[in-house]
This record gives structure tokens, sequence and C-alpha cells, in this order.
């Protein structure tokens, strides 16, 4: 079986709730340093190591924290651990039309509906048959708040006999060879899309056009008022030559 991580986003999630998950990273944070400044204690359980917990913390989530602490044993201090829950404490079903996940926090079990893809949202509704759900962690980046499930998936067995290698390059984006044939790929197009589409975003933006109704081809491209002013200047100074 093939693990995988889901990157799962959170459905609008209220201010209140945006603080207890803050709250609860902190909280792991702090347990993580201690038993860092501590010397590492070994065979800890949720029972023995409330002592280093600054404030109350869930058991499950405790038990997390410290796999995580002894799976990075050269980190001096940790910037944050973020929440972890294993397959038992974070559930996952369905509620009408959205993806609800449950776990437990300092304030109680909290239920919270997920903006899942249409890709996730196949994965999820295996659970239980060909999918096995593993552990979960709550983070946020950048504002938005996350939940990192990681599942097992079957993966179907090769049926051809053919080996080949993959080499990810500087030179050349990939080198691929198969049973002495080699393939180069540059990666120029690519390069030359990327460039085009930050020398896109510098210099305008894409609008949709107000009086239309909703639809891929309605998008139309308007310079920035900097850009646009400039523009305007320099067409009248070549029409006044």
């Amino acid at each position: 079986m093939q693990t995988i991580t889901l990157r799962l986003k959170l459905h609008q999630p209220t201010k209140a709730k945006q603080a207890v998950y803050r709250e609860l990273a902190v909280r792991v944070t702090g347990l993580a340093n201690n038993l860092v400044a501590a010397g590492r204690p070994k065979k800890l359980t949720s029972k023995t190591a409330k002592p280093y917990c600054p404030d109350r913390i869930p058991s499950a989530v405790i038990n997390q924290a410290l796999r995580d602490v002894a799976a990075h044993p050269k980190v001096e201090r940790f910037r944050a651990l973020w929440p972890g829950f294993n397959n038992q404490n974070c559930r996952l079903e369905r509620v009408g039309d959205f993806w609800t996940a449950s776990f437990p926090t300092h304030v109680g079990r909290v239920r919270v509906p997920l903006q899942a893809t249409d890709r996730q949202a196949q994965l999820l509704a295996k659970l239980g048959a060909t999918v096995k759900q593993g552990a979960a962690k709550l983070y946020e980046k950048r504002g938005r708040w996350y939940l990192a499930l990681s599942i097992s998936v079957q993966v179907t067995p090769c049926v051809g006999t053919k080996v080949a290698g993959v080499n990810l390059g500087l030179a050349n984006l990939a080198v691929v060879n198969c049973e002495g044939k080699t393939l180069f790929f540059s990666g120029d197009h690519a390069a030359f899309a990327h460039r085009m589409k930050d020398k896109e975003a510098r210099s305008g933006v894409w609008r949709r056009r107000p009086s239309q109704p909703q639809g891929d081809s309605l998008w139309v491209y308007r310079l920035r008022p900097h850009r646009a002013r400039g523009l305007r200047g320099r067409r009248k100074h070549r029409e006044s030559n």
C-alpha cells in the first residue's frame, strides 16, 4: 500500500475556533519544549507527562506530541509543534454536502467542515474499505487552517516488464532512461510559461466583465492604473512628435 497525505482545508472556521486552534498549538509547543529542556525523558505516557504540560491538553494530543518529539531527536527548540491526532481520535464523516472532521481540543471535541476537492472526496469515501486512515495534523499557513491527513491506498501492481529510471537535475528538468534509450526534457517551455505568468502578474490583473454572466471566456485583462498612465503618456509623446 502507498501512503499519501491529503491537505484538507477547513471551511471558513470562525474566529472563536481559530483562537482555540492557536491556543492548542501554543500549549503543544510548550509541552514539546519542556520535554526537550528536561532531557527528553523516555517511557512517558499521557499521565506521566502531565507535569510537563503548562496547561490542560487532551491525552490523545499528548500521546501524539510525545511521538513527534521522539521523531525529532536533534531539535533543540521547537518553533511550532502543531497538534496531531491518531486515527482513533480524528473522525471523518460526510454530513450533507460537506465532509467533516472531529478531533479533541482543550475545550472539548469540535467538529469542522472541510473543503475537499473531488479527488479528495473520492478517497475519503473509501475510508475503511480500500483506504486506511492514518494520523492527522492541524496546522495554519498564511492565515488558512488545514488538516493534513495521512492515508494508505492500494496500488495496482505493474504488469509490465520494462524498468525506467528518472533523474531530476539542474541542467535538464528530467532525464529518463529505459533499457538503453535516453530522453532529455529541458523544461524550457515550463520556465518560459513561469516567466510570462510573473510578467503578467506584475503588469496587470485579470478581471471579469461585470455586465456578462460568468464564464471562462469572459475574462478580460486590464493594466494596473500606474501601467496604464505610463502607456498613455508614451502614446501622447509619439503623437506629438
